[in-house]
């Protein structure tokens, strides 16, 4: 697999991955943790509650200090969280995967990228690919094959934290309860 993707940028036109293949391996780093686990897009009306920003403002009117909601896409001081949530409603923002940090496009757009460190490669099922790839991992398909870039080593594969998630999402875990299809 390394070897084959050093060879993007050769050209090699006998390479089954080409550069979105090495795009795909680029991650932003989340400004707050430093992660590079991924983001899920979102919209603005779906975030929860806890996601929106508080923010103490002086009421030169009232003479106290308020806490008001800062809208996510465009920063706007609000005195609810509603009135945040539709203040950009239709607009999507990105929540960091690892530590939850919530930033707008632009700010996602701006976020330092670097290839993920990739320590094992493996041949994996489309499905479970599917899967891998929705909880943040790095996954490269190429020719109806899927492969997974694990980001650990030294431990067992049903260790990985993504690996344990797909699981406890099928309820598949040892003690919980799972009616086969």
């Amino acid at each position: 697999m390394e070897y084959m993707l050093s060879r993007i940028s050769l050209g090699d036109s006998n390479n089954p991955f080409d550069e979105d293949t090495y795009i795909e391996l680029c991650r932003p780093y989340c400004p707050e943790c430093m992660s590079t686990y991924g983001f899920q897009e979102i919209r603005v009306g779906d975030l929860p509650e806890e996601d929106f920003v508080t923010d103490d403002h002086f009421d030169v009117d009232n003479l106290e200090v308020q806490t008001v909601f800062l809208c996510p896409v465009c920063g706007e001081c609000h005195k609810t969280v509603e009135e945040a949530r539709n203040c950009c409603i239709e607009e999507s923002v990105y929540k960091c995967l690892n530590c939850g940090k919530v930033i707008n496009e632009d700010e996602y757009n701006d976020l330092d990228t670097t290839p993920e460190e990739v320590y094992e490669w493996w041949a994996v099922s489309n499905w479970f690919g599917e899967k891998l790839k929705d909880q943040g991992c790095i996954v490269v398909e190429s020719w109806g094959k899927s492969y997974w870039g694990r980001t650990t080593t030294g431990q067992s594969i049903s260790l990985d934290g993504c690996v344990a998630r797909i699981a406890k999402n099928m309820e598949i875990l040892e003690g919980m309860d799972h009616e086969w299809d």
